[in-house]
């Protein structure tokens, strides 16, 4: 059968028009807008197909390893203090 045989002109009769039953309510499909971009977002994802960021806080992975910002600050300092105890030690032994 072809494209070329169907009458696609002929307009609908009463009972092909679309009714209540033919509606798509699922819920299922419901969306929602993402707080970071506005772009639709589905209710159930976890994160934006748009920009990426986690729709909800309690979804977001650990940071996959990687120490948080605060634990580098800490980790620095330590060591710049440190460092500072080992030179002053040096120039204590030296002067001694």
């Amino acid at each position: 059968m072809s494209f070329e045989d169907d009458d696609f002109d002929d307009p609908l009769t009463e009972d092909e028009w679309p009714d209540a039953s033919d509606r798509d309510d699922d819920p299922a499909d419901a969306s929602a807008d993402c707080p970071y971009c506005g772009g639709e977002v589905h209710e159930d994802a976890q994160r934006c197909p748009h920009c990426g960021n986690w729709i909800i806080d309690d979804n977001r992975p650990a940071e996959c390893g990687r120490a948080s910002r605060g634990v580098w600050v800490f980790l620095v300092a330590t060591a710049a203090v440190l460092l500072f105890l080992a030179i002053a030690a040096v120039v204590q032994g030296l002067s001694d």
